[in-house]
């Protein structure tokens, strides 16, 4: 989620959307989805032995994490800013990404590197895909190359603009996957997830396929908006893709797949909904990832009315032990906007996650500020560790 450049023009198009849905009556329906429990059925858990890892982001070699421990809310609810936050300076305009950067998709190749893949508003007419990596998890960043990657192509391809990308690594067939929000006219009008594989192992060059994978129906929950889809792929092979919609509702839908290629909605969807009567009542962007044990989502939430110019944006936590009910970890965000001040002090959206050798977790996101929200709407891309006594050689990076 960011902010629109069509023809170089500012448009708060798709937070007011969301303004707007939030003040219609919206039918919330606050059964036993998001509340905690099972619909019925299972996607599968990986086991300890198999799976210690499954992130939107990548799909790390097992044997990098058998020593860690299996997770507990309470570790995934303090984070720490990277003191080289915001990772990437922006240019003067004009130029590809003068406007920010936004909606990062962090993922870690085997030999290493980190991978941020993102999206850049500038001079063009619309949002561009970019793409920044560093050697190991010590290492700046840099964005390579410093331009987009894959340019839409024709002017009737289904998806000319591309953002909210999602990405992981599958060791089985050594490339890259990539899962996005698509449209031609607007995220509103014509929107779908798309999906695109890379053999490159920079992650730089794409082939996408030339239809969606999928596209909302007319009335249902997420008929008036979806974006921000979160892959992971388990150890059964089967493929699941989170992503935010609104219609009925405002809520976190999924899709499956056996093999990648034919997709079915879940019959749960939506699997988790913002609440009315919390911090949370708007919901959007999710993150999901597997630790053998439970299925954790990070997700960006807001209070109603919102407010586009004003209105925080934190990232909350909620849990599930089958992927398609999940329950909220405590009534407050895990992550809130920066202090007054800072280039993150009025938004937070958009979280991904990997766990590290070490068994902390790095998140991406991206934040915006008071100050600067006119100068960069897209906002500026940056990192937060958790604490562990087994980083002590990296106090000197954190705030």
């Amino acid at each position: 989620m960011k902010y629109l450049v069509i023809n170089n023009l500012e448009h708060n198009a798709v937070l007011l959307l969301l303004a707007a849905l939030g003040c219609s009556n919206l039918a919330s329906t606050q059964d036993d989805k998001g509340t905690g429990g099972s619909n019925g059925g299972s996607m599968d858990n990986c086991t300890a032995a198999s799976c210690q890892f499954d992130t939107g982001g990548s799909e790390n070699d097992t044997t990098e994490h058998q020593t860690c421990t299996q997770l507990e809310p309470s570790e995934l609810s303090t984070w720490v800013a990277v003191q080289a936050n915001p990772l990437i300076a922006l240019p003067s305009c004009p130029a590809w990404n003068c406007l920010g950067t936004s909606d990062p998709a962090l993922a870690q190749h085997p030999d290493g590197s980190i991978h941020i893949w993102y999206v850049a508003g500038g001079d063009g007419n619309g949002p561009v895909l970019g793409h920044m990596v560093a050697p190991d998890a010590r290492s700046p960043f840099t964005a390579q190359p410093d331009a987009p990657i894959n340019a839409s192509g024709p002017e009737n391809r289904w998806d000319l603009y591309r953002e909210t990308p999602s990405v992981l690594w599958d060791a089985e067939r050594e490339e890259w996957h990539m899962w996005y929000l698509g449209y031609r006219i607007s995220p509103f009008e014509d929107p779908g997830i798309g999906h695109a594989f890379s053999r490159d192992p920079r992650g730089v060059l794409w082939e996408f396929d030339q239809a969606p994978i999928y596209r909302p129906r007319a009335g249902s929950w997420d008929s008036a908006f979806i974006t921000g889809p979160s892959a992971l792929k388990k150890s059964s092979g089967e493929y699941a893709v989170y992503y935010s919609g609104a219609g009925t509702t405002i809520g976190i839908g999924l899709l499956t797949s056996p093999d990648g290629k034919t997709w079915s909605e879940s019959e749960h969807n939506p699997v988790f909904e913002r609440d009315l009567g919390s911090w949370d009542q708007g919901i959007i962007e999710p993150f999901v990832f597997n630790d053998s044990s439970s299925y954790w989502l990070f997700y960006s939430g807001y209070a109603e009315p919102l407010d586009v110019t004003t209105s925080e944006i934190s990232i909350g936590l909620a849990r599930s032990n089958n992927g398609l009910s999940f329950s909220r970890f405590g009534a407050e965000p895990v992550l809130n906007p920066g202090p007054q001040g800072t280039w993150w002090d009025l938004k937070v959206p958009s979280p991904s996650v990997i766990r590290l050798d070490d068994c902390t977790l790095l998140m991406a996101a991206y934040g915006g500020s008071l100050d600067t929200k006119e100068l960069v709407p897209f906002g500026q891309i940056g990192l937060w560790r958790t604490p562990s006594s087994q980083t002590a050689e990296l106090a000197a990076g954190l705030e």
